[in-house]
C-alpha cells in the first residue's frame, strides 16, 4: 500500500493531478488517512477536481479522526482562514494543538503565531515562544525569524541581541526574505553588530531579489548615498521604482525627491508632485509636507496657499515637524492666512516639542520676550537648553547670557563661559563678544583657569577629542590659558584626526588666518570640506561664501548655492541671507524672487538686519510677493532699529571661529 501512496505523491509532485486523484480516491474510501488527506488537499486547491471546500473538509475530518497530523493541520488552517466554514480561531487552535503535539513544524509555527497575536486564545508570548522554539529547532525558517523577532523585542523572554541575531541568521540562510531584510537593516544601522554597509548590501540584495519592497527601498537609499557601493543615482532610481511599484510610500516619496532634484533623471517637478501625491495618499507625512512646499512656492504646480496649508495641516497631523515649522512661517508672514502670532507660536511649539532645534530656540525667544507666548524666563531657559544640546549656537549664547546675569538660574560664570565657548566655536560673533567680555571680567581668578586647563589636558592626553578641541579653543583665544597659536594648532590637529567636525572647521580657520601656520587655502578648503560633509554648518557657510567670493577657490555659484543651502537648512541666518541673495540675483540657481523672499524671511526672523531690510524692499516692490506696504514698513522699521540704512544688501562675509 505504501508504494501506491508513493505513486500518488509522485504524480502530484509532477503536476499529474488526474493520476494522483485516480490512485488516492480508492485508498481514501478504504480509510487510508494519508490518501484522505491528499484528496482533501486536492479539493481545497482545485487540483484535478473542481475546488470544493465542503469535500475538502469531509476528507480532512476523516483523516483527522485517525489522528493524522497533516490533516489536523489542514483542518485547522481552514478554520483559521474561514474556508468552507465560518472563521473560527478557537476551532483552529484545537486542531493545530493536536497536530503540533505530533511535532509538525509548520503547525507549531502557526500555533506560535496565534498565541503571539491572541487569535482564539488570550495573547501569551511565553507560549508563543515555546511553539516557535520547537519549530525553529526543526529548521523551520519562519519560526526562526519569529523567534529572532521575540528575542529582539524581549517578548516572552529576556531581550537578547545575541539570540536575535542567531535566529535571524539561521532563517536568512534558508532564504527567509524578512530575516534577510532584518539582517541588512541591522548591519546598515549598526544594530547589535558593527556597522558594515557591504554586509548590509548582501542581505538587502537577497531579500530584494525575492521582491521585498522594503529591501528594494533601502537599496535605493544605499546607492543614493554611496553606502557600501559607489554612489549611483541611476541604480538608486531603479530600486526605488521597483519598491514604489509595490506601493511602498517611502520609495514613492524618494522618487519625488529625485525627480525634483534631477538625480539619475531629468529634473521634472510635475513628476515629483505625482510621486509625492502617491506617497501622501498613504499618509506619508514628509510627502504631504513636500506637496505643501510645492503649492506654496509654485514648484511644478500653480501657486495655491490654501492647498499648501491643507497639505501642511495633513502632514502636521501625522507628526511632521517641518510642516509645523512651515505653518508657523505662514502665520507669521500671512501667506494664505491672516497674520496670527498666537497661531504661529502654537505650531512652533509643536515643532519644538517634536525635537526641532531651531524651533526650540524660537520658542525660547518667544518666552524670553513675551512675544506670542507669556513671558517666562524658566520656560525660556528650558527651551534654550534643549536647542543648545542640539548645537544651536544662538541658544547656546542665550544660555550663556542667562547664567552670566543670573536670570532664571543662579549666576554662574563658569557655566556662562561654557555656553559662550560652544556658541563661539560655531562662529557666533555675538557669543565671541560676550565671551571676551566675560573672560576680561573674570581674568583675576587664575586658580580656576588653571583647573580648567589641567582637567582638559588630562582628558585630551587620553585621546578625548572633545577635550582636545576645548584646549585648542582655549589656546586660540587666550581663555584660561596664555594665548598660543602653536598649541591651538596642535590640539586642533589631534582632535581633527579623530574626525571631530568642529575641530576640522577650527583647523581650516587657522590655515585661513595663517595662525600658527603658513596661510594655505588648499588646507582651508580641504578641512572645511571634510567638516561640511559631516554637517558642520559653519564650514558649509564658509565654503559657500568662498565659492561666492572666489577667496581661495575659483568662483562657483552652483557650489556656493549647494553649501549655503545645507547651512541654511540648519538654521544659519548668514547662509539663509546669502542664499536669498543668490536667488534674487539668479547666481548658481534660476532667478526666483519667491525663493529669495523665503530665505530672507528665515534670516530676518532670526534678527538679521540686512535680511529684514531686503524683506521690506521685496514687499515694497512686489518681488516674489504681492505689493504690501504695511509689511514693508514693518520690516524696514525692524531693520532700522538695528542701524541698517543701506539699500538692498549683499552680505558676503566669513564668520570666524572665536576671532581666528
Amino acid at each position: 500500500m505504501k508504494s501506491l501512496l508513493d505513486d500518488a505523491d509522485a504524480a502530484y509532485s509532477r503536476g499529474d493531478y488526474a493520476n494522483a486523484l485516480r490512485i488516492s480516491r480508492p485508498l481514501a474510501t478504504l480509510d487510508y488517512a494519508a490518501a484522505q488527506n491528499n484528496l482533501g488537499f486536492m479539493y481545497a486547491n482545485g487540483q484535478g477536481v473542481t475546488l470544493d471546500y465542503a469535500q475538502a473538509l469531509k476528507w480532512y475530518r476523516l483523516a483527522a479522526a485517525q489522528a493524522y497530523a497533516p490533516a489536523q493541520y489542514n483542518l485547522g488552517f481552514m478554520y483559521a482562514n474561514g474556508q468552507g466554514v465560518n472563521l473560527d480561531y478557537e476551532e483552529a487552535i484545537k486542531w493545530y494543538h493536536l497536530a503540533a503535539e505530533q511535532g509538525i513544524a509548520d503547525v507549531q509555527t502557526n500555533l506560535g503565531f496565534m498565541y503571539a497575536n491572541g487569535q482564539g486564545v488570550i495573547q501569551d508570548f511565553k507560549t508563543a515562544l515555546k511553539w516557535f522554539s520547537l519549530a525553529a529547532e526543526q529548521g523551520d525558517a519562519t519560526a526562526q525569524f519569529n523567534l529572532g523577532f521575540m528575542y529582539a523585542k524581549g517578548e516572552g523572554v529576556e531581550k537578547s541581541e545575541i539570540d536575535a541575531l542567531k535566529w535571524y541568521q539561521l532563517a536568512a540562510e534558508q532564504g527567509h526574505a524578512y530575516a534577510q531584510f532584518n539582517l541588512g537593516f541591522m548591519h546598515a544601522s549598526g544594530l547589535y553588530v558593527e556597522q558594515d554597509f557591504e554586509v548590509a548590501l548582501k542581505w538587502y540584495l537577497l531579500a530584494a531579489a525575492q521582491g521585498d519592497a522594503s529591501a528594494q527601498h533601502n537599496l535605493g537609499v544605499m546607492f543614493a548615498n554611496g553606502q557600501g557601493v559607489e554612489l549611483d543615482y541611476v541604480e538608486s532610481l531603479r530600486w526605488f521604482q521597483l519598491s514604489a511599484a509595490q506601493d511602498d510610500a517611502s520609495a514613492q516619496y524618494n522618487l519625488g525627491l529625485m525627480s525634483a532634484e534631477g538625480l539619475g533623471m531629468q529634473q521634472d517637478y510635475l513628476e515629483a508632485s505625482q510621486w509625492y501625491a502617491l506617497a501622501a495618499a498613504q499618509d506619508h507625512a514628509a510627502a504631504e509636507c513636500a506637496l505643501g512646499v510645492m503649492y506654496a512656492d509654485a514648484i511644478g504646480v500653480k501657486q495655491d496657499f490654501a492647498e499648501s496649508i491643507r497639505w501642511y495641516l495633513l502632514a502636521a497631523s501625522h507628526g511632521d515637524h517641518a510642516a509645523h515649522i512651515n505653518l508657523a512661517h505662514m502665520y507669521t508672514t500671512g501667506q494664505g492666512v491672516a497674520i496670527n502670532v498666537e497661531e504661529s507660536s502654537k505650531w512652533l511649539l509643536l515643532a519644538a516639542q517634536a525635537g526641532d532645534g531651531a524651533s526650540q530656540y524660537a520658542v525660547g525667544v518667544m518666552y524670553s520676550l513675551g512675544d506670542g507666548l507669556p513671558k517666562d524666563v524658566t520656560q525660556a531657559l528650558y527651551w534654550f537648553e534643549l536647542a543648545a544640546a542640539q548645537g544651536h549656537s544662538h541658544a547656546q549664547h542665550n544660555l550663556g547670557v542667562l547664567y552670566a546675569n543670573g536670570e532664571g538660574v543662579p549666576q554662574n560664570h563658569e557655566e556662562a563661559m561654557k555656553w559662550y565657548l560652544l556658541a563661539s566655536a560655531q562662529g557666533d560673533a555675538i557669543a565671541q563678544a560676550s565671551l571676551t567680555a566675560l573672560a576680561a571680567s573674570t581674568s583675576n581668578d587664575q586658580h580656576d583657569q588653571s583647573d580648567v586647563i589641567t582637567a582638559n589636558k588630562s582628558a585630551a592626553s587620553q585621546g578625548d577629542d572633545i577635550a582636545q578641541y576645548n584646549l585648542a579653543v582655549a589656546y586660540a583665544n587666550g581663555l584660561h590659558a596664555v594665548q598660543d597659536d602653536a598649541e591651538a594648532l596642535k590640539w586642533f590637529k589631534l582632535s581633527a584626526a579623530q574626525g571631530a567636525a568642529d575641530a576640522l572647521y577650527g583647523l581650516g580657520a587657522m590655515f585661513a588666518k595663517g595662525r600658527g601656520v603658513t596661510q594655505d587655502y588648499a588646507q582651508v578648503v580641504n578641512n572645511y570640506h571634510l567638516a561640511a560633509e559631516m554637517g558642520q554648518a559653519q564650514a558649509q557657510l564658509n565654503l559657500g561664501l568662498m565659492c561666492l567670493t572666489g577667496e581661495g577657490t575659483p568662483i562657483n555659484f552652483e557650489a556656493s548655492a549647494k553649501w549655503l543651502e545645507l547651512a541654511a537648512t540648519q538654521g544659519d541666518s548668514s547662509a539663509q541671507f546669502n542664499l536669498g541673495v543668490l536667488y534674487a540675483n539668479g547666481q548658481g540657481v534660476v532667478q526666483d524672487y519667491e525663493h529669495a523672499l523665503k530665505w530672507y524671511l528665515l534670516a530676518a526672523e532670526s534678527g538679521d538686519a540686512m535680511a529684514q531690510f531686503n524683506v521690506g524692499y521685496m514687499y515694497a516692490n512686489a518681488q516674489g510677493t504681492a505689493l504690501n506696504y504695511p509689511e514693508a514698513v514693518k520690516w524696514y522699521r525692524l531693520s532700522a532699529e538695528q542701524g541698517q540704512t543701506t539699500e538692498i544688501a549683499n552680505k558676503k562675509e566669513f564668520t570666524p571661529l572665536l576671532g581666528l
